[in-house]
Formats: structure tokens, sequence, C-alpha cells
């Protein structure tokens, strides 16, 4: 069994200022999804004939920068936690949506 991954962001102001929030997400996840490889009808690998695409999934995090020396002077590290685009608003202090892909053949 092999497994790939691949992820690609957007920023907290991308989704804010988009025209339509719901495209920009649906095309990050069409993007991560068609450079994976993904299935196409059960078409094969392009050039393994014998092998199928596999199984893709994705999901969504939202990232929150860590901050240097803070008001307590102690470092906060980045935190990252599942985000859900259709349920979930974006957390507060996330600059940055991650998608990742994975791809298991």
């Amino acid at each position: 069994m092999t497994t790939y991954t691949l992820s690609q962001s957007i920023t907290a102001a991308q989704l804010a200022d988009a025209d339509d929030a719901d495209v920009l997400i649906a095309n990050v996840e069409g993007a991560v999804i068609a450079q994976l490889g993904g299935p196409r009808d059960g078409e094969p690998v392009a050039g393994e004939q014998s092998t199928p695409r596999g199984e893709i999934k994705t999901e969504w995090f939202a990232v929150t920068p860590g901050v240097s020396g803070g008001d307590d002077g102690e470092d906060r590290p980045t935190e990252s936690e599942p985000w859900n685009p259709t349920d979930d608003e974006v957390p507060d202090g996330a600059d940055i949506l991650v998608c990742q892909g994975t791809r298991t053949t």
C-alpha cells in the first residue's frame, strides 16, 4: 500500500474577500484531488493500466500562527485544528486554511 499526500492553502482574508466562498473552497479541493490523480470512473493511473487510482480523502485545517514573546513573554506555538468549511466559521486568529488530500493505493 502506498500513500500520497498533498496540500494547498488559502488565507482567511482570501476566503473573506471571495465573491463566492463556496466556489473558492470547491476549486481548492478540486485542485488537490486533480493533482493527486483522483478517481475518474475507475480509470487506471496513466501508464499503469492495471493499477487503480486508489481512494482519495480530503480534510481541512485552520492554522493559527504562533507568537514570539507575547504579552507574558512566552512563545506560543503555531496551532492547527480540523476545520469543516461547510459548517464551521473560521476560528478566531486563524489566518491560513489548508486543504490536505491523501491518496492510498
